[in-house]
């Protein structure tokens, strides 16, 4: 049972990385209260998210792939009538993949140390 929680761990760590994103305001209340532990199950829950968004706040959730830079191009090809992906999954496949290359550029790009005197 421990290999098994030590496995989710990072994943969990990710997930905690993932909600500090101030633009996804809108749907930290809804994971911390379901409390996700696997990216599938936070996955699930923007699906529904994005879903209840498309019905009642749609101009709310393109503005926010906008503020979480989405690339127009994408969210466009996957609101085309027949693709493949109902589109509640499809623009919530983006808005995970958008946050996890922007984690990693984080871990790969710290900023440089300041030195004392020249913080703002």
């Amino acid at each position: 049972m421990d290999e098994k929680r030590h496995n989710q761990e990072p994943e969990k760590q990710e997930i905690d990385d993932f909600l500090k994103n101030p633009d996804l305001e809108a749907f930290r209340g809804v994971v911390q209260k379901k409390n996700p532990m696997t990216e599938a199950e936070l996955f699930d829950i923007l699906c529904d998210e994005v879903a209840d968004m498309m019905v009642n706040r749609m101009d709310y959730l393109l503005g926010l792939m906008y503020r979480l830079d989405v690339p127009e191009r994408k969210i466009n090809a996957v609101l085309i009538p027949g693709y493949p992906e109902p589109s509640n999954v499809a623009l919530a496949r983006l808005i995970l993949e958008r946050q996890k290359e922007r984690m990693q550029s984080k871990r790969n790009y710290k900023p440089p140390i300041i030195d004392e005197g020249w913080e703002f």
